[in-house]
Protein backbone atom coordinates (compact mmCIF):
# COMPACT_ATOMS: atom_id res chain seq x y z
CA UNK A 1 0.00 0.00 0.00
CA UNK A 2 2.73 2.37 1.04
CA UNK A 3 4.27 1.20 -2.21
CA UNK A 4 1.25 2.76 -4.17
CA UNK A 5 1.10 5.90 -2.35
CA UNK A 6 4.93 6.60 -3.62
CA UNK A 7 4.11 6.22 -6.52
CA UNK A 8 1.59 8.39 -7.07
CA UNK A 9 3.16 11.62 -5.35
CA UNK A 10 5.86 10.95 -7.73
CA UNK A 11 3.34 11.01 -10.96
CA UNK A 12 2.14 14.18 -9.48
CA UNK A 13 5.50 15.56 -8.81
CA UNK A 14 6.73 15.13 -12.11
CA UNK A 15 3.12 16.11 -14.10
CA UNK A 16 3.41 19.19 -11.66
CA UNK A 17 7.14 20.04 -13.07
CA UNK A 18 6.45 19.57 -16.97
CA UNK A 19 3.30 21.19 -16.61
CA UNK A 20 5.19 24.07 -14.63
CA UNK A 21 7.69 23.78 -17.87
CA UNK A 22 5.00 24.63 -20.27
CA UNK A 23 3.74 27.52 -19.11
CA UNK A 24 7.05 29.43 -19.48
CA UNK A 25 7.48 29.05 -23.26
CA UNK A 26 8.09 32.14 -24.73
CA UNK A 27 4.73 32.96 -27.85
CA UNK A 28 6.37 36.25 -28.32
CA UNK A 29 9.19 37.85 -29.87
CA UNK A 30 11.20 41.25 -30.13
CA UNK A 31 11.72 43.74 -32.82
CA UNK A 32 14.86 46.40 -31.61
CA UNK A 33 17.64 48.35 -33.86
CA UNK A 34 19.17 51.82 -34.60
CA UNK A 35 17.85 54.22 -36.40
CA UNK A 36 20.39 56.68 -38.21
CA UNK A 37 21.11 59.33 -40.91
CA UNK A 38 22.76 58.60 -43.84
CA UNK A 39 25.95 59.84 -42.11
CA UNK A 40 25.59 57.42 -39.37
CA UNK A 41 24.75 59.61 -36.94
CA UNK A 42 21.97 58.33 -34.75
CA UNK A 43 18.64 60.10 -34.61
CA UNK A 44 17.37 60.11 -30.73
CA UNK A 45 13.48 60.69 -30.86
CA UNK A 46 12.61 59.16 -34.12
CA UNK A 47 9.37 57.70 -34.53
CA UNK A 48 9.35 53.63 -35.20
CA UNK A 49 6.06 51.70 -35.95
CA UNK A 50 6.03 47.91 -36.20
CA UNK A 51 2.66 46.57 -38.14
CA UNK A 52 2.25 43.01 -38.22
CA UNK A 53 1.45 42.14 -42.09
CA UNK A 54 -1.85 39.81 -41.72
CA UNK A 55 -3.29 41.25 -38.59
CA UNK A 56 -2.55 44.93 -39.26
CA UNK A 57 -1.51 44.76 -35.50
CA UNK A 58 0.42 48.21 -34.29
CA UNK A 59 2.86 49.21 -31.87
CA UNK A 60 5.12 52.20 -31.91
CA UNK A 61 8.31 53.15 -29.68
CA UNK A 62 10.45 56.57 -29.69
CA UNK A 63 14.64 56.01 -30.27
CA UNK A 64 16.37 56.54 -27.27
CA UNK A 65 19.15 59.48 -26.64
CA UNK A 66 21.90 57.18 -28.51
CA UNK A 67 18.74 56.03 -31.36
CA UNK A 68 18.00 52.84 -30.17
CA UNK A 69 14.52 51.33 -29.83
CA UNK A 70 12.87 48.15 -28.68
CA UNK A 71 9.60 46.95 -28.82
CA UNK A 72 8.80 43.79 -26.76
CA UNK A 73 6.25 40.84 -26.77
CA UNK A 74 5.21 40.90 -30.28
CA UNK A 75 2.79 37.80 -31.61
CA UNK A 76 4.66 35.72 -33.73
CA UNK A 77 4.32 36.92 -37.58
CA UNK A 78 5.60 38.60 -40.53
CA UNK A 79 6.41 42.32 -39.70
CA UNK A 80 7.02 45.74 -41.56
CA UNK A 81 8.86 48.02 -39.74
CA UNK A 82 8.80 51.96 -40.58
CA UNK A 83 11.00 54.90 -38.76
CA UNK A 84 10.05 58.35 -39.14
CA UNK A 85 11.39 62.20 -38.13
CA UNK A 86 10.85 65.47 -38.93
CA UNK A 87 13.02 67.16 -41.50
CA UNK A 88 14.06 63.38 -42.91
CA UNK A 89 12.27 61.00 -45.33
CA UNK A 90 10.39 58.05 -43.78
CA UNK A 91 12.33 54.33 -44.00
CA UNK A 92 10.50 51.11 -44.35
CA UNK A 93 11.54 47.73 -44.13
CA UNK A 94 9.11 44.98 -44.85
CA UNK A 95 9.28 41.12 -44.83
CA UNK A 96 10.93 40.80 -41.00
CA UNK A 97 9.80 37.61 -39.77
CA UNK A 98 9.83 36.91 -36.05
CA UNK A 99 10.24 33.15 -34.59
CA UNK A 100 9.42 31.94 -30.77
CA UNK A 101 11.66 33.64 -28.89
CA UNK A 102 13.56 35.82 -31.51
CA UNK A 103 14.76 39.38 -30.98
CA UNK A 104 14.98 40.38 -34.85
CA UNK A 105 17.46 43.53 -35.03
CA UNK A 106 16.42 46.01 -37.58
CA UNK A 107 18.47 48.98 -38.18
CA UNK A 108 17.35 51.64 -40.24
CA UNK A 109 18.99 54.39 -42.03
CA UNK A 110 17.05 58.14 -42.86
CA UNK A 111 18.01 60.31 -46.04
CA UNK A 112 16.99 63.80 -45.57
CA UNK A 113 14.77 65.67 -47.77
CA UNK A 114 15.60 66.74 -50.56
CA UNK A 115 14.48 70.79 -51.07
Amino acid sequence: MACRKYTWAMCILVLCFFVGGVSAQVTTGIISGVVQDSSGAVLPHALVTVRQSNTALTRSSETDGEGRYRIPELPLGDYEVEASLSGFATETQKGVTLTVGREAVVNLSLGAYAE
